[in-house]
């Protein structure tokens, strides 16, 4: 998909509905999208990133989607979806999840130790 997905916060149940029924998101990812804006705010469970999910991701909401808080005046909420994958070899039952971050227009953000 071109261009950027934008969702109010207030709706984004409905308006990803839409989407679905218009075919312009598969329905296992719309599903996805609506459980990482819903629980975000509470760093709640998030959703297994199978590899369909994670392909039909970077397809559809490749460059992050925007929300629109109506509630505080129209402020827009850019993010990007990025996967949290267990360290290779270590014995773990961490699975491969979603997370949402907050994207900042013109910055890279980086852990610590790699400054």
């Amino acid at each position: 998909m071109n261009g950027t997905l934008r969702f109010s916060l207030q709706n984004h149940w409905r308006e990803i509905d839409e989407l679905e029924k218009l075919g312009i998101l598969p329905g296992e990812l719309g599903r996805c999208l609506k459980s990482l804006i819903t629980y975000h705010p509470y760093n709640a469970f998030t959703p297994e990133a199978t590899p369909m999910l994670i392909q039909q991701a970077k397809q559809h909401v490749g460059n992050g989607f925007v929300l629109v808080d109506e509630k505080r005046n129209g402020i827009e909420l850019a993010f990007d979806i990025v996967v949290c994958c267990p360290n290779p070899g270590e014995h773990t039952r961490t699975r491969k999840f979603f997370l949402l971050i907050p994207k900042y227009p013109g910055a890279k953000l980086k852990y610590l130790d790699e400054l």
